[in-house]
């Protein structure tokens, strides 16, 4: 979740935190988004996801129900909240579904909630279990929200605990020691104490009474029901806020909403002053924003090397100045995915490398990009010209999903005895379809042919290969030497941390 910290201008205090506990309630938060980006997290059971609701920039975070899993969600975004280096929410919304109090609400109302009673914990008595009741209520001013809503939600106090309830006895007794709260939940409790100065909501629909384990369906219908109603409430909190937001935090915003909406950015003449003759500042104060945005969000640049992303912004925006300076462009376009940046323009055809002896800014990007991440081997940046034009493609290596769990359980082991004697030296467990190899450690270059040899026949199997190499060396001769291996994918490169 790099590229979280990385657009910290656009998002700190600047962004809604919404928490998810299933399949179904992620679904509809993640469907009343225009659109989202999925973020790695570094773990295959917790879910991030980067998006906007019109103008409110929204993460959502999801993973399992309650907080005595290791992988409920209120853990995740607890850690989300304590973490100084993510930014800090503007809002906290747990969304989804609840069961609901009989007596005062219906299956498919929606509850709007900045008030609940913890009752997590109990004691234990010779007539049964007694809760212990600790409320909690948030610093938002609820009236003032809720009016900006329609239809109107229900308003009221929700009870949260760590406890299924699907039986009627169970759940009377517990609305006997507290009949006004308008239903129940799991989450809550866990997670409202971590919100600190942070505003919270609790947006739930009523998808039981909690007498029997709900369905698929209730638990889906229900879901979207809270989805359309927090949609509702984000976009009154953004225009609550909007007036007092500071202006660097408002372009920052657009700029990241602009990142999310298009990876293309276009640049035409007319966008300069005929006045400007070096195009430098119309550049610097209109696009190099969006530029850093785009190549934070759209690519794996920050996990691939801290300073790429700020890199490859000051190179793009030096070439692109070169093009309508001195090569008599009209129109430049830059396109960002996941495997790096496309630049193209309608100039005069120049090389690249001219760059690199100019002496001017352009020739410091262009010197400083090829030494921090071209001569690395990690970085792969060519350049063509077609007819009346220019191309760039810089490619980035892809992201690797949940390599902190590859490397504590799928790391192969170096059998040297085995080795020595010609037979199979690696190992690894047998449930891993990715294996991270530590050629690091090897000091000899034909132990590390040998290795890579031998798992040649694995990857023919389809098992794919993380291999640690922080040599310049040794990386150009793995790639030169198992050139198909690599160009799938199969084989990937990371760099000593």
């Amino acid at each position: 979740m790099q590229k979280l910290s990385k657009n910290w201008l656009a998002l700190h205090e600047n962004h809604v935190l919404v928490v998810t506990t299933n399949s179904h309630e992620r679904r509809a938060i993640l469907g009343m988004l225009k659109i989202h980006q999925k973020l790695t997290t570094g773990s295959p059971n917790f879910r991030a996801f980067l998006g906007h609701s019109d103008d409110s920039l929204v993460v959502v975070l999801d993973g399992d129900g309650g907080y005595a899993s290791a992988d409920a969600a209120t853990r995740f975004a607890s850690r989300y909240l304590m973490e100084a280096n993510y930014p800090k929410p503007a809002l906290v919304v747990i969304g989804g579904v609840c069961w609901g109090n009989p007596n005062l609400v219906q299956i498919g109302d929606v509850i709007v909630s900045g008030d609940i009673q913890s009752a997590n914990r109990s004691t234990a008595r010779e007539d049964g279990s007694v809760a212990k009741f600790y409320p909690f209520k948030s610093l938002l001013d609820m009236e003032a929200l809720i009016s900006a809503v329609e239809p109107k939600p229900k308003c009221g106090q929700l009870v949260s605990l760590e406890v299924r309830l699907s039986d009627e006895k169970a759940r009377d007794a517990l609305l006997s020691q507290c009949p006004t709260v308008l239903g129940g939940e799991m989450e809550g409790f866990a997670l409202v104490p971590d919100c600190k100065n942070v505003p919270w909501l609790i947006v739930k629909a009523v998808s039981d009474f909690a007498t029997v384990m709900e369905g698929r369906d209730e638990q889906r219908g229900a879901a979207g029901s809270a989805a359309t109603v927090i949609k509702a409430l984000l976009t009154a909190f953004h225009s609550s806020r909007l007036p007092d937001l500071p202006e660097k935090t408002k372009t920052a915003a657009t700029n990241l909403i602009h990142s999310l909406n298009d990876k293309r950015i276009e640049i035409s003449l007319d966008h300069f002053d005929p006045n400007e003759p070096k195009y430098t500042a119309a550049l610097e104060a209109s696009f190099s924003a969006r530029f850093l945005a785009s190549t934070t969000l759209r690519t794996n640049a920050v996990a691939v090397d801290a300073r790429l992303a700020d890199d490859l912004t000051s190179l793009l925006l030096e070439v692109a100045s070169n093009a309508f300076r001195h090569g008599r462009a009209r129109n430049v376009w830059i396109e960002f995915g996941l495997s790096g940046v496309s630049y193209g323009d309608d100039a005069n055809n120049f090389d690249l490398s001219v760059l690199s002896d100019n002496g001017r800014g352009g020739h410091f990007s262009y010197k400083q990009f090829l030494v921090r991440h071209v001569d690395s081997g990690h970085v792969e940046i060519k350049s063509s010209t077609t007819g009346k034009g220019n191309s760039i493609r810089v490619h980035v290596p892809h992201e690797i999903p949940d390599l902190r769990n590859i490397v504590n359980q799928c790391s192969a082991h170096f059998n040297h005895v085995a080795w020595s004697q010609g037979r199979p030296a690696l190992s690894w467990p047998g449930t891993c379809r990715t294996v991270f190899v530590d050629l690091d450690s090897m000091v000899m270059m034909s132990v590390v042919f040998d290795l890579c040899d031998e798992i040649t026949t694995p990857i023919h199997s389809g098992l794919e290969f993380v291999l640690l190499c922080s040599d310049t060396d040794r990386l150009h001769a793995i790639r030169t030497r198992y050139p198909d291996a690599v160009t799938s994918g199969q084989i990937r490169f990371v760099p000593a941390p």
